[in-house]
């Protein structure tokens, strides 16, 4: 996606660091940020000028799980997120947006290789984000699709690390499967799938249980 506007803010889940490349390109970059948004890592970068530019290569390495403030290397295990086609020349100002989406939580830095008309190519610094990262609260979110046939996702958080229990049951109050039953970290979006193929349609409930705690939410399966 391409817009020809200034650049605009990101989110506080951000870091900016400016552009520089292995040799000169024909592009004059002026900012290089990333923003999260739940599951999906946002960049956005801005050119004043560019000459005979072919395109952005985007780069990403997966640097650790979300634990800490600093983002320790993975050693370089870079990864094609995909391309963006550049304005080709042009003496105006562009933004470029890319979205590399439904990534599991983690901290994950990203690059741009630029590539000329001619074949050359230069790296942009990196950029760092945190993905997934959620409040630190006990919540249970309505389940989507809702209704659904036959399956659907239940996304909830917890408020500190320790024993997650998810169940759904059916109208009469009869536990029809034990979708989750095991320890989970706090400070993460988690999502559990819930399969109804074997169940018949109706409305059922999906509880979370976490600390002597519970959340309920009604579903409806139509077959």
């Amino acid at each position: 996606r391409v817009a020809a506007s200034g650049d605009g803010g990101t989110s506080s889940n951000s870091e900016t660091r400016s552009f520089t490349t292995a040799s000169p390109l024909p592009v004059e970059m002026t900012s290089f940020v990333a923003s999260s948004q739940r599951f999906d890592a946002e960049l956005r970068w801005s050119t004043a000028t560019e000459t005979n530019t072919y395109g952005f290569s985007v780069e990403r390495d997966f640097t650790g799980p979300l634990s800490g403030t600093n983002t320790v290397r993975s050693g370089g295990s870079w990864v094609s997120a995909g391309f963006v086609k550049a304005a080709g020349t042009s003496a105006t100002p562009r933004t470029y947006l890319f979205s590399d989406r439904s990534l599991p939580p983690g901290r994950y830095s990203y690059r741009l290789k630029t590539l000329d008309t001619k074949g050359s190519a230069g790296y942009s610094r990196i950029v760092d984000v945190e993905v997934g990262t959620a409040p630190r609260i006990f919540s249970l979110a309505q389940n989507y699709p809702n209704p659904f046939n036959p399956t659907t996702k239940v996304e909830f958080t917890i408020p500190e690390d320790g024993n997650v229990k998810l169940v759904i049951y059916n109208m009469l109050g009869q536990e029809v499967e034990t979708i989750l039953d095991r320890p989970m970290k706090a400070g993460e979006y988690h999502q559990a799938d819930f399969n109804g193929s074997r169940f018949s349609s109706g409305i059922y409930f999906s509880v979370l249980r976490f600390n002597n705690k519970q959340l309920v939410k009604k579903m409806l399966l139509i077959k």
